[in-house]
């Protein structure tokens, strides 16, 4: 077996042990954490820790059992505490965005604070990493799994929300098998949400390499129909690496083949890498900005999300009541 002279050095890397900032911020094994730099300027977090007074929903793990997939998967669905909900939000990754993200507590802060209507969500687990990679890129069953099986099921409890009212959102991968979804299912999903979507995938390739056909998904929205969708995208200012195919640089190509084709969009670029410490705060920044009342932006929000203040340049929204 080939050994790369830098295995070693990776092996063995760890947190800067003088930080005492650290990302995850609960003890798990020095070799899986980070250290965080944040500096002066950077846009707060505010609605991830738990606030005093703010009723906790709900959080139920379900196993539905899937004909077009050929398999089981567990969703994980969260309730608001006090109202029925009246939006549904979908996300992939259950096992991010229930411990890096802590998405339960912020849709409880941002529904309690009156910036987003009672949110459902189903948040959606991988079996394992393999169907991750093979399920999350545009993948027709997968994409007619949430839409014709996972969306029927959640209407069974009482969860269904219309297109305009349901987000469909994820990180890296998962952000590209959101837009696909929209694409896809524009009936069933009208709110895409992106973070750091990978925008630069295409078929073809070997792992590791730049695939063959780039930007296949950009490609496929630009030779089709204007749908009834509405877009959040963004991603990091360090995520430039692998020449002209990054995240950087085709989250911009997304925005503007969307803005060319009529799509209501709003980007935001961060000062951030490819990580779930910066996903973890703008997710409530996406979920405003397609569920939220303009006129609720105000200085807290404006903080925490330059790309829903007045002023910003990004092409802007008209978000739902």
């Amino acid at each position: 077996m080939a050994v790369c002279w830098h295995d070693p050095i990776l092996a063995t890397v760890q947190r800067d042990p003088l930080n005492p900032r650290t990302f995850p911020d609960h003890d798990v094994d020095p070799f899986q954490l980070k250290s965080v730099l944040e500096l002066p300027a950077a846009p707060p977090q505010p609605w991830l820790a738990p606030r005093a007074g703010v009723p906790a929903g709900t959080v139920t793990p379900y196993r539905l059992d899937s004909r077009i997939l050929g398999e089981a998967r567990d969703i994980y669905v969260y309730r608001p505490a006090r109202a029925r909900p009246t939006a549904t939000l979908v996300l992939f990754d259950a096992h991010a965005y229930l411990s890096l993200v802590p998405t339960p507590t912020l849709l409880d802060n941002l529904i309690d604070a009156g910036l987003l209507p009672p949110v459902a969500a189903l948040i959606v687990a991988n079996p394992s990493a393999a169907a991750r990679a093979a399920q999350l890129p545009p993948n027709p069953a997968f994409a007619d799994f949430l839409a014709n099986e996972l969306m029927p099921w959640a209407a069974t409890l009482g969860l269904d929300a219309p297109a305009d009212r349901t987000v469909v959102a994820g990180s890296s991968y998962g952000g590209l098998a959101a837009a696909y979804a929209g694409l896809r299912h524009p009936e069933r999903f009208g709110l895409v949400l992106s973070q750091s979507g990978s925008f630069w995938w295409g078929p073809g390739g070997a792992p590791d390499q730049p695939p063959r056909q780039p930007q296949w998904l950009i490609r496929e929205y630009a030779a089709s129909p204007r749908l009834p969708l509405r877009f959040y995208l963004e991603a990091g200012r360090f995520e430039d690496g692998r020449g002209a195919v990054n995240i950087l640089t085709t989250t911009r190509h997304m925005r503007d083949v969307l803005v060319a084709r009529g799509y209501p969009v709003v980007h935001a670029e961060h000062a951030s890498g490819h990580d779930y410490l910066q996903w973890r705060g703008t997710l409530a920044c996406g979920l405003i900005a397609l569920l939220g009342r303009p006129e609720r932006v105000d200085a807290e929000v404006a903080n925490a999300c330059p790309a829903l203040r007045p002023d910003a340049s990004a092409p802007a929204l008209t978000p739902r009541g």
